[in-house]
């Protein structure tokens, strides 16, 4: 029933009431109220209690698929309301707010003025018009719920904004970079001498999975290094305590020798720690740590194990039987059958001994954009979306941190002092076998006293 300009609003409200036993309430033109006699209107009554909305444009609705938007009256829930400023969302609740793109600026805002272009009055005299004809530059979302991201909104719970583009908080990062030049664009012009102009070089935010940062990639990268470092400077510490108490006689020159060269080793190996040939690093160490506590304690058989630990060690860091199946000491396995069915579990050549393993961390078969270094800490690698490699990135620099060119040498470096000082240690080992134990006879003689 339709209750018209005749039937006041009491009238209606009793019909309704009689005829099916519930309240009804009439329904209005906000628009047209405003201007006209608020006791000769035309309305549809409408139940309340059944779900029913009365929107400002006069129409009834359904709450549970539609909404009444402030600007162009009923529409979609699905499609959010159009806004220019957050007043035009606050009659849906409290909590929204507007989204619009902030930057770069839109063209078609130019000489916009949200009070005039984005109304409810550019959509008289019904008060309702489709969402794509609206001159509003935003739209209306919840902010409980929700960010708004440069015209974009993102959830709240699980999603960062990096400039215009919802980042997932669990797999990605906002990183900043360098955007390439663009040909025609004043602001950022695709040649080489963007240095003239400050506006040439643009940082922007980007979400990159790449080299996002995760709580198993910070153990590997920080905890686990920093971890085995003040593990090793605990021990060397306590092995000189013990070496300076543990006996009180004087230590002859070959076992400060010994305990000289083992401190040294020591302090070389702690850098490995720092890469994914790590356990050569903690096997060098407790190595060490046995020399000094053989030069401590002038024990026989302890001489004879520190040789057969050497020896040991020797070939674990050179490696020389990397071509036999069974002699060999690679750090590594990998399934060479091409049947993958059939895992023949063979040795990687390319990780027999510690220098080949340091290699292997930058340059693999596959070439360097796949190395074994950033498999294996799943980071530092360069994301080539945030770089501009044609003005201001190498691009044959595609890691960083752990797994850089530079850090590599550096670690060549320090594994071939290392296994120099294990050569020189073995050999202090085998002289120590033979001179820390060598005794001479003490013959004592007994003469008469001569009394005069």
């Amino acid at each position: 029933m339709l209750c018209t300009n005749q039937i006041p609003r009491t009238q209606c409200l009793f019909l309704y009431f009689i005829n099916d036993g519930f309240t009804r309430e009439i329904c209005q033109n906000a628009i047209d109220t405003a201007t006209t006699n608020p006791l000769c209107f035309s309305g549809r009554c409408y139940n309340p209690e059944s779900n029913k909305g009365c929107c400002d444009t006069g129409s009834v609705y359904d709450k549970g698929v539609d909404q009444c938007c402030p600007i162009n009256g009923v529409q979609s829930l699905n499609i959010p309301c159009p806004c220019s400023q957050d007043s035009h969302c606050t009659a849906l609740s409290t909590e929204h707010r507007c989204c619009a793109q902030t930057g770069p600026a839109n063209y078609a805002e130019n000489g916009f003025v949200p009070s005039e272009h984005c109304n409810i009055y550019q959509n008289y005299p019904t008060g309702t018009a489709p969402y794509q004809v609206q001159r509003c530059h935003g739209f209306c979302f919840d902010a409980k719920y929700a960010i708004c991201c440069n015209g974009v909104t993102c959830i709240t719970e699980y999603e960062r904004c990096c400039n215009s583009t919802c980042c997932n908080r669990f797999t990605g990062t906002c990183i900043e970079g360098l955007r390439p030049g663009a040909r025609g664009a004043p602001s950022n012009p695709l040649n080489w001498e963007w240095n003239s102009d400050p506006s040439g070089a643009q940082v922007f935010q980007q979400c990159s999975t790449i080299e996002a940062m995760n709580t198993v990639k910070a153990f590997w990268v920080w905890v686990w290094p920093t971890m085995l470092l003040l593990v090793t400077l605990s021990m060397l510490s306590l092995s000189i305590v013990f070496s300076s108490k543990a006996t009180p006689r004087a230590f002859s020159l070959l076992e400060y020798l010994m305990i000289f060269v083992a401190v040294v080793v020591t302090g070389l190996s702690c850098p490995l720690f720092f890469a994914p040939v790590y356990k050569y690093g903690m096997f060098l160490v407790l190595v060490q740590m046995l020399v000094i506590l053989t030069a401590s304690a002038r024990i026989k058989w302890l001489n004879v194990l520190c040789i057969l630990v050497q020896i040991i060690t020797l070939i674990y860091v050179f490696d020389p039987f990397h071509g036999n199946a069974f002699l060999n000491l690679s750090s590594n396995r990998y399934v060479r059958n091409s049947n993958p069915d059939v895992e023949d579990f063979s040795s990687d050549p390319q990780t027999s001994g510690l220098l080949h393993a340091i290699v292997r961390s930058w340059h693999t078969i596959k070439g360097v954009e796949d190395n074994y270094c950033t498999s294996f800490y799943d980071w530092f690698k360069l994301d080539p979306l945030l770089r501009d490699l044609d003005r201001m990135d190498n691009p044959e620099i595609t890691t960083f941190g752990y797994c850089s060119r530079g850090w590599t040498n550096a670690l060549w470096f320090f594994a071939g002092l290392a296994m120099i000082g294990t050569i020189i240690q073995f050999i202090l080992d085998l002289l120590g076998l033979f001179f820390r134990f060598h005794h001479d006879k003490i013959e004592l003689e007994v003469h008469e006293e001569l009394v005069y």
